[in-house]
């Protein structure tokens, strides 16, 4: 069996480390090709799914995300020999998933700590009847897959779930399209964000944002992507009936956010050894290495919905 090579003879862009002022490396126009392709024919099928009528189709297909992206990262983190309860984990994410579907029903919402809790007892004692087992390490990271993503991926459900009577909005959207319309701002600003910070770190990236964590990311490619997913937000903000300080603010924290979200990841792969977590999506890696930003922006927009954007 072969041996992965080291982090830094990875395929990351990676840079020298006297280069901070050299000329950037490009990406290869096939790798461009590959990357715009994919992401065409993914932001199609998604949007086509956020605006149907009917939510419960986001929620099967956040449910599918969900569990593959958690198979990517409990297969990554067996590279330390730590063995997740992967079945429990997966368990968890549908669960955080389903309450987020049913946000007028208390009856499930009240339950579910009771069931998080029942899943915390099966995995102890999954970890009993283990030879040889670490529990604190591998119960650590079930905890951890599920918590980072079925449940930061929960808040676009609970975004889709939205009505007028809990944000206020355009009023010519209809009131069973409002969560649609809030899922796809924060989808487009990411995108953008991240789309934007590549073509910009690509083509101009100089200095160095985080070397230690991701030696591609640029201060160039960082303020790009924020200043074009803020602007691009702006707009897409006001159309939708918010005001203009609440549309910059919301789309700022979302291009922030996004960013420290890839970053987040960037830290793991490297603890992990890793340059991608999957490679199901060609040049953009694994489901976790396409979501890793949208991970951390759903959470910000909706609580920043709920505090200012919310009827009095």
């Amino acid at each position: 069996m072969t041996q992965d090579p080291p982090v830094s003879q990875q395929n990351e862009d990676v840079r020298p480390a006297d280069a901070a002022n050299c000329a950037p490396v490009r990406t290869s126009a096939r790798v461009w090709a590959q990357r715009i392709s994919i992401g065409f024919v993914g932001v199609v099928i998604s949007l086509l799914i956020i605006y149907a009528d009917r939510p419960e189709f986001l929620a099967v297909f956040l449910m599918g995300m969900a569990c593959w992206g958690l198979h990517e990262f409990y297969r990554a983190v067996r590279r330390q020999n730590v063995e997740p309860s992967e079945v429990l984990g997966m368990i968890a994410c549908v669960l955080f998933l389903a309450s987020a579907l049913e946000p007028d029903k208390p009856v499930f919402n009240q339950y579910l700590p009771v069931l998080l809790a029942l899943l915390m007892i099966a995995a102890l004692l999954v970890e009993l009847v283990k030879s040889g087992s670490h529990p604190i390490p591998n119960l650590g990271t079930t905890l951890l897959g599920a918590i980072y993503v079925g449940w930061l991926l929960s808040f676009y459900l609970r975004l889709r779930m939205m009505t007028h009577h809990s944000v206020v909005m355009n009023s010519n959207i209809p009131n069973s399209h409002v969560g649609s319309w809030l899922v796809i701002l924060v989808c487009a600003v990411t995108w953008m964000g991240d789309t934007a910070g590549m073509v910009a770190g690509n083509f101009l990236g100089r200095h160095k944002l985080a070397p230690s964590i991701s030696p591609a990311k640029t201060w160039e490619g960082a303020i790009g992507g924020i200043g074009c997913a803020t602007l691009f937000g702006a707009g897409l903000g006001t159309y939708l009936g918010f005001n203009l300080p609440a549309s910059v603010a919301i789309s700022l924290l979302m291009a922030v956010f996004g960013l420290i979200g890839d970053l987040c990841e960037s830290a793991l792969k490297r603890n992990l050894g890793l340059k991608d977590f999957g490679g199901a999506m060609g040049a953009h890696g694994g489901i976790l290495d396409r979501i890793d930003s949208l991970l951390f922006t759903a959470p910000v927009a909706y609580y920043f919905i709920l505090v200012f954007l919310s009827p009095k």
